[in-house]
């Protein structure tokens, strides 16, 4: 009989410890379901900022393609403006 008792108050110690843990691990797996959707959304908008940020910069290189070209343009007029001219004679 006090073995049975024994046995019977080791398994209800050992419920109790599993059940107080059970509640404990219930509360933490429901914390981190919370950060791991917290952490998705940001990824989210993280990457929807990389797509944006990526589009400017595409825009950036295209705009200093062309400034680039019309500095070289403009360069070139410059070049031309500075050559001495040919003075043509006049006949007499």
């Amino acid at each position: 009989m006090m073995r049975k008792a024994g046995f019977l108050g080791l398994a209800l110690a050992a419920l109790l410890v599993t059940t107080g843990c059970g509640q404990k691990i219930k509360a933490e797996n429901e914390q981190l379901k919370v950060q791991v959707s917290s952490i998705t959304a940001e990824n989210a908008d993280l990457k929807t900022q990389l797509g944006t940020l990526q589009k400017e910069g595409e825009d950036l290189r295209a705009q200093i393609s062309g400034l680039t070209a019309e500095l070289d343009t403009t360069k070139q007029q410059l070049a031309d403006a500075k050559k001495p001219k040919a003075v043509k004679k006049k006949r007499r």
